[in-house]
């Protein structure tokens, strides 16, 4: 692979890759230094690598990639960051509910780590960074109806690490008895 590979697929593919990466991050900056970050990395293994690396496919595939693993290391104070008006202010200075939310935060937090892969890379793109399924589909790469799957099981281990397990008719009916 020679620079001027490189500098092709660069030309040919950035601006492409860019938005892609935009859309996940909600973030121009971010998507910039994404997406150069991949090709920095391209270049700095161009030994190791053919030159499918400088496929449309490899360079998309590995843009998103980065984009998964800088949604990841956000925390979720970084997420919920804003003005806080008096109101929120006042909320604060309950130690009771202040300490309840942290609880609930903590539990959510656990839960979601919890969840399986796919399972919470759809649920983060979908509910924290605002994608449609569509959208989450193509970033994931799979249909809408499996995104919709993936968010009703997590949404379901959701509720039950706030709530506890659903108890179902039958667990109901030998209760009664």
């Amino acid at each position: 692979m020679t620079a001027l590979d490189l500098e092709g697929a660069f030309r040919a593919h950035y601006s492409g890759m860019h938005a892609f990466c935009a859309r996940m991050v909600r973030d121009g900056a971010v998507a910039d230094d994404l997406v150069q970050g991949v090709f920095v990395r391209i270049w700095m293994r161009r030994d190791d690598l053919t030159d499918d690396a400088l496929s449309r496919a490899y360079l998309y595939r590995s843009v998103r990639n980065a984009a998964l693993g800088w949604l990841r290391k956000r925390t979720p104070s970084s997420i919920d960051e804003g003005v806080r008006t008096p109101e929120s202010l006042i909320e604060r200075m309950d130690p009771e509910a202040d300490f309840s939310e942290r609880r609930l935060r903590a539990t959510v937090a656990t839960a979601v780590d919890g969840l399986p892969d796919r399972c919470r890379e759809a649920f983060l793109l979908v509910r924290e960074r605002g994608l449609s399924y569509r959208e989450a589909g193509e970033v994931l790469g799979v249909s809408p109806k499996t995104i919709d799957a993936h968010m009703v099981r997590a949404m379901t281990a959701l509720r039950d690490a706030v709530r506890g397990p659903r108890v179902g008719r039958a667990d109901r009916m030998s209760e009664g008895a």
